[in-house]
């Protein structure tokens, strides 16, 4: 009769301490996959608010002669967390078919001309996102959502332009470009400004285009500033230092991710403290594991003894022992399917009252949960059989049937 065949059946014979045991592995079992559930939906969760939290670095000029070139903005977006990069231009033209708002008598070409500020998603680092400018109709350009002009509903209303209309612009160098118009803006200080404002600095003749019209026009001109979105914002300083050698001195760098920042402290906390119930969990379950096989195994001695006598090894005994524990163990796993995933929501709704109120994350029961559980779980079963063995593998078989019989 092999191992296997000898340890099921000592569990079939000793049907109340098998009961009681495999009740206590359901209910470590339970808290080992409840605590490592809790666990990864909070460190899964810091990781896909990372990647929605706009974390980024905004690195813009000193000097207007020393541009961020198309270069380097191809390097900034190819390192490796950076997940987009926002390119922000700007350049004066003269319209062409159409005559800017002007209010300023000065006779000089900075009052017959027109701002031009482009971006690769106007969605993003604008006054729209600021909330300074508001959309009156029409939409936003997009990063690969298509080309066109936001302008201000004066300017297209002083010269009959609506949306679909197309403006032309010119260079000093003569070169020309023309975009459709797809959407129209306003800030609701148009009014408040002085009247010697140039025309080129008046808000109704800021009109926003993507880079790709804008680069028809200003050709290796390059762009004032780069906004540099990153996926993985607790490494946002290192992504700095590479940003940093990209660029070069000739721009200054700040951070955003101050939302990161304000989510992550509840997430960490719920995850430290998810840590510390693991571990309280796996040395408790180890210990009460360990007592009960103690208790069981001082009135196996006799059998043990006999076992060796006769010439069974010390390791086959072991093998033995840790297969009746471990069938026990792998059948409470499918009770602490069950009974982990109700724990672990309750474990999330006490450790998120103080701390974790604007915090949302799913709790579901994985693959790797479970695998962990039986990784977990094995070892307690590991170490509390070895525990449990120590007194009779101490001495020889003669004495323990010696004291026995005496």
């Amino acid at each position: 009769m092999n191992i296997h065949q000898l340890a099921l059946r000592y569990v079939i014979r000793k049907r109340s301490r098998s009961i009681l045991l495999f009740f206590v592995f359901v209910l470590v079992s339970s808290m080992i996959l409840s605590t490592s559930m809790l666990l990864r939906a909070a460190e899964g969760s810091l990781e896909a608010m990372g990647e929605k939290s706009q974390s980024k670095i905004i690195a813009e000029i000193k000097k207007e002669d020393a541009r961020i070139t198309e270069k380097e903005a191809v390097k900034a977006a190819e390192l490796r967390e950076v997940s987009f990069i926002n390119r922000l231009a700007r350049g004066t033209a003269f319209p062409s078919g159409f005559q800017p708002v002007i209010s300023s008598s000065a006779l000089n070409e900075g009052n017959v001309q027109v701002m031009l500020l482009s971006y690769d998603d106007l969605e993003k680092d604008s006054p729209f996102f600021e909330k300074r400018y508001h959309l009156v109709s029409g939409k936003l350009f997009e990063k690969g959502k298509g080309r066109g002009l936001v302008i201000n509903r004066a300017l297209a209303e002083a010269n009959g332009r609506k949306l679909g209309d197309f403006l032309e612009f010119e260079t000093k160098s003569g070169k020309k470009a023309k975009a459709k118009i797809i959407g129209l803006f306003a800030s609701g200080n148009e009014e408040k400004q002085p009247d010697d404002t140039l025309s080129s600095l008046r808000i109704e003749n800021q009109i926003f285009m993507d880079n790709e019209t804008f680069s028809s026009l200003f050709e290796k001109q390059g762009c004032y500033k780069l906004a540099v979105y990153t996926s993985r914002p607790n490494q946002l300083a290192q992504t700095q230092k590479q940003l940093a050698k990209v660029l070069g001195p000739k721009v200054e760098m700040t951070t955003s991710d101050s939302l990161y920042r304000q989510m992550e402290a509840p997430l960490k906390q719920i995850a430290k403290a998810t840590r510390l119930m693991l571990i309280l969990t796996l040395l408790s379950g180890t210990l009460i594991v360990s007592l009960l096989l103690c208790m069981w195994v001082r009135t196996r001695q006799k059998e043990m003894g006999i076992f060796i006598s006769m010439g069974r090894s010390r390791t086959s005994v072991f093998l033995q022992a840790f297969w009746e524990s471990a069938s026990l163990f792998l059948l409470s796993i499918l009770g602490a399917c069950c009974l982990g995933t109700a724990m672990a929501q309750l474990l999330r709704a006490w450790l998120a009252l103080a701390n974790a109120e604007d915090v949302t994350f799913s709790i579901t029961l994985g693959f790797t949960d479970i695998w962990q559980l039986a990784g977990l779980g094995g070892m307690v079963v590991l170490i509390a059989v070895s525990c449990s063995l120590i007194p009779v593998f101490r001495v020889k078989p003669k004495d323990i049937l010696s004291r026995m019989e005496g």
